[in-house]
C-alpha cells in the first residue's frame, strides 16, 4: 500500500522546483508518475513521492470564468 496522500489530479511540483505537474497515479514499482506539458508537447515521468509536493498554484494560462 502506498504511503503518501496525493490522489490522481493533484497539481504537484518537485521540491526542488520545475513545471507544474500533474498526479496520475502510482507506477508498476511503487513511484508517482506524473505529466506536464510544454508548449503542445506532453510529458510524463516517474518519480519517487518523496520529492514532489502538492501545489496550491494554479497552471498558466488558467482563467477564471464569469457569468452574468
Amino acid at each position: 500500500m502506498a504511503e503518501h496522500d496525493f490522489k490522481v489530479g493533484d497539481l504537484v511540483r518537485l521540491k526542488s522546483g520545475g513545471p507544474l505537474m500533474t498526479y496520475s497515479g502510482d507506477a508498476q514499482f511503487g513511484g508517482a508518475l506524473c505529466v506536464w506539458f510544454e508548449g503542445n508537447k506532453k510529458f510524463a515521468e516517474q518519480f519517487d513521492h518523496a520529492i514532489i509536493e502538492k501545489s496550491s498554484k494554479p497552471p498558466v494560462g488558467v482563467v477564471g470564468v464569469r457569468r452574468s
